[in-house]
């Protein structure tokens, strides 16, 4: 999704709600957007093992 069609679709929530999105995403090692896919799916009944975010580390070359 772009930048600009992200930023209108979460324009409709509130602060506190991105909030909990955001705490949530990061609970299970996602991003915003990875979070309300793998929710979405699985509500819709096609399970989805959650998708991790790799995160760079000074060891990595």
């Amino acid at each position: 999704m772009s930048d600009l069609k992200e930023r209108r679709a979460y324009a409709v929530l509130s602060d506190s709600t991105l909030q909990v999105l955001d705490e949530r995403a990061m609970s299970r090692g996602m991003t915003r957007s990875q979070f309300l896919r793998w929710t979405i799916l699985n509500e819709l009944g096609i399970p989805q093992e959650p998708a991790r975010v790799k995160r760079r580390t000074g060891d990595d070359k």
